[in-house]
């Protein structure tokens, strides 16, 4: 089977290095098989009468796709997860997607993590077709778990070929075209980050990168661009800079001049980014000391911008330790844990992630054991070879 992401397979529950936006899925199109397990790379959660099987009968592309049957009707607490841990970058938008054909499938199917991203698969009786959802990484996050949930009844549901791709900012220039990955955000300082651009060109030219925070160079590099096609991975670290924002700058030049220029922003958050933030309120709070005084002096109530002054008296110490602590409190699993973890806001456009009425409010998250496999028993009922 053609493998959408020819990447190295990686263990079910232990993400890679975050610097990298490209994630690894392990038998991504389910060709390989072993004794007892028909889909290696992947976990397997059933409360319910739901079992799969490797079937070489009509996949969508190589020798063999995955089919699932379920006998079980939509109930609380009664459903089949496949499932595996996939490393991803923060604030990065990604886009699943994966390739089915169904006999019989009732309402409700779906693929999610719970968090960052919710793909609907089509119920009735279907041919092979693609669907696929774009959704945006949290703050911090750095790995999620990949899973279909199988809810409701199903005579054949076949799934071949996921997908999971960072999507870029995409690049026009003059006789060049392609896309830019790089992060909406970075938390912390001295973090490796990424910078990946894809090009194609009619013509030879070169390539100039930086990233800037204020007056400070963080990043810069120059690369031969060639005719035809070109890809550059790059990794580049947030530094010790004071500063929220941090400055992209991407460039090409030919022999004519200047191809491609494009600029963007990379937000910053890191302890002494919001201490500074919250150094410069309290600032602002002695100019309201000054006020208030001259207020009382001339008689004027100031008993609710007085209340206030009190509020933030009370806040600022406490939002100044939160900040000291924020590095311990970001954590982040790929192995299905799903209890609760701190630091995990959405950042900018979110795909999505809420629960769907009817299915999804009926499905608790297991809780994961080691590696990553569910606490409780699974009951894998009848998997075989075709």
């Amino acid at each position: 089977m053609r493998f959408l992401i020819a990447l190295s397979a990686m263990a079910l529950a232990a993400p890679s290095s975050a610097s990298s936006p490209y994630p690894a899925i392990a038998n991504p199109g389910f060709e390989e098989t072993a004794p007892g397990n028909d889909a290696p790379g992947w976990g397997w959660y059933a409360r319910a009468q739901a079992s799969f099987r490797s079937s070489a009968d009509n996949p969508h592309s190589g020798s063999r796709c995955l089919v699932f049957t379920n006998a079980s009707s939509l109930a609380p607490e009664v459903y089949g997860r496949l499932y595996q841990g996939v490393a991803v970058s923060a604030c990065t938008d990604y886009e699943l997607s994966v390739w089915v054909r169904g006999e019989d499938v009732d309402p409700g199917i779906h693929f999610t993590d719970w968090d960052s991203y919710m793909l609907d698969l089509p119920s009735g009786t279907y041919g092979w077709q693609k669907i696929s959802v774009v959704f945006r990484t949290k703050n911090g996050q750095t790995g999620l778990n990949l899973g279909i949930n199988v809810v409701n009844k199903c005579k054949e549901l076949a799934i071949d070929d996921v997908s999971l791709r960072p999507v870029g900012i995409p690049l026009k220039g003059n006789g060049v075209s392609g896309e830019l990955l790089l992060p909406g955000r970075v938390d912390g300082d001295n973090k490796d980050s990424y910078l990946a651009v894809t090009l194609t060109s009619s013509s030879a030219a070169t390539l100039m990168a930086t990233i800037t925070a204020g007056q400070e160079k963080l990043f810069e590099k120059t690369a031969e661009v060639k005719p035809g096609g070109n890809s550059f991975d790059w990794q580049w670290n947030s530094g010790t800079v004071v500063t929220r924002n941090l400055d992209c700058k991407l460039s090409v030049r030919g022999s004519s001049g200047e191809l491609l220029l494009v600029k963007r922003k990379i937000e910053k958050a890191s302890p002494a980014v919001i201490v500074a933030d919250i150094d410069r309120v309290e600032e602002r709070v002695k100019e309201l000391d000054k006020l208030l005084a001259a207020c009382k002096a001339r008689g004027i109530p100031v008993d609710y911008p007085a209340s206030a002054r009190t509020m933030l008296a009370q806040f600022i110490p406490l939002a100044r330790g939160d900040a000291r602590a924020a590095p311990n409190a970001v954590s982040n699993r790929s192995d299905g844990d799903r209890r609760p973890q701190l630091h995990r806001q959405p950042c900018g456009f979110q795909g999505p992630t809420q629960p769907r009425a009817g299915f999804l409010l009926r499905v608790r998250p297991f809780r994961a054991g080691a590696k990553g496999h569910p606490a409780l028993p699974r009951l894998r009922g009848q998997h075989h070879t075709d």
